[in-house]
């Protein structure tokens, strides 16, 4: 199991690592701080993870649903990528679905929300491959 942040917010950085190896799971953080496309650009569509967490608001003006379309397009032919979107917006969650979202998370999160959630994913992947 890989799971990957991108998101600008060092607070939630933190918690996602934090979750993660409480979990004992692999993870990736991409911080999308800088400079969005350079950070992009370093995506490692070789190992490909199994849930991508995205905030949907990020630094330079970048939007969650914009970066979504362009990873899709990188990287879902090379598995079932379940895609969770990050937001303290109020946002009409079924333009997110035909976004390509999976699930939103509104923020502000707490660890035991974020752990509850990457816990559900996992057992559904684990039941999948019964």
């Amino acid at each position: 199991m890989l799971v990957w942040l991108i998101d600008d917010n060092v607070l939630h950085s933190t918690l996602f690592q934090y979750v993660c190896k409480e979990l004992n799971i692999n993870y990736k953080i991409i911080n999308m701080i800088s400079d969005i496309e350079k950070e992009f650009d370093l995506i490692d569509t070789n190992n490909v993870p199994d849930i991508i967490f995205i905030d949907l608001i990020l630094d330079h003006g970048e939007r969650g649903e914009n970066l979504l379309k362009k990873i899709k397009e990188r990287l879902d032919n090379k598995k079932n990528i379940k895609y969770i979107a990050f937001t303290a917006d109020i946002i009409d969650e079924r333009s997110l679905m035909n976004k390509g979202f999976d699930m939103i998370i509104y923020k502000p999160i707490n660890k035991e929300l974020l752990k509850n959630k990457i816990k559900g994913f996992i057992n559904g992947f684990s039941s999948h491959k019964k």
